[in-house]
């Protein structure tokens, strides 16, 4: 049985991810990214995924990646699908190990309004909608993948954050109501879950700080930048 890790924002730079697994002696696992992955920027698509995916291969390592407010979501629609390397939808179920992750990415750039539309910013960034029959149609979830976080689990003091968008917010005039309508998804997806199944743990990424806390039944854990986790 492969175990599996968590690994957080990388931006494009697996240098720091690889330097890990040589020093540690790491292969044969799986490996679950939590956005952010840096796919379609620039020099980050095609060539560079099968790069990506060759050192997978040679550490047998089984990567499944969700989409991040710095990905491209055309990239996330099922299709990439490489020997090592899978980019996973949106509302779709990874089972490993008998267990299943519920993967849902997305989120907010608040600094979009200098990016440069459908090169280092794409308007269908955000978390996706969806209906509870989306969700209530699978059997179990067990662990739940994002790029955001609901509110509970928030892992930045609430006036510093406030404070941190009002600096973005006079250049972008939609954008304190475009993170709210975010985290009300997000808000959406944990009332879901806690009344239909038994979660026991939320991976997110997107704040690049360490955070866990725990609430109720549910683990949460926000990875830092290029941080990795075994799930255990």
């Amino acid at each position: 049985m492969k175990r599996t890790f968590i690994l957080g924002d990388t931006h494009g730079r697996f240098k720091e991810f690889f330097e890990l697994v040589e020093r540690h002696s790491l292969k044969d696992f799986n490996l679950i990214h939590v956005g952010d992955i840096g796919v379609g920027f620039e020099c980050h698509k095609e060539e560079w995924l099968k790069a990506i995916n060759k050192r997978f291969n040679e550490k047998e390592i089984n990567f499944y990646g969700i989409r991040g407010n710095h990905d491209d979501p055309a990239y996330f629609d099922g299709s990439v699908k490489l020997s090592n390397l899978s980019l996973l939808p949106d509302k779709s179920i990874l089972e490993l190990n008998g267990e299943n992750y519920l993967m849902y990415g997305g989120g907010i750039s608040i600094d979009r309004f200098w990016r440069t539309k459908n090169e280092t910013f794409w308007e269908n960034e955000g978390s996706s909608d969806f209906d509870e029959s989306e969700i209530t149609k699978f059997k179990k979830i067990d662990y739940v993948i994002s790029h955001n976080c609901p509110r509970s689990a928030f892992p930045l003091p609430r006036e510093g954050n406030k404070l941190f968008l009002m600096d973005y917010s006079p250049k972008d005039l939609n954008l304190v109501k475009d993170v709210s309508a975010d985290l009300n998804k997000l808000d959406k997806l944990e009332s879901c879950l806690i009344k239909n199944f038994e979660v026991k743990k939320w991976f997110y990424g997107h704040y690049h700080v360490y955070s866990k806390k725990e609430i109720g039944k549910i683990k949460y854990q926000c990875l830092n930048v290029s941080e990795l986790v075994l799930n255990e």
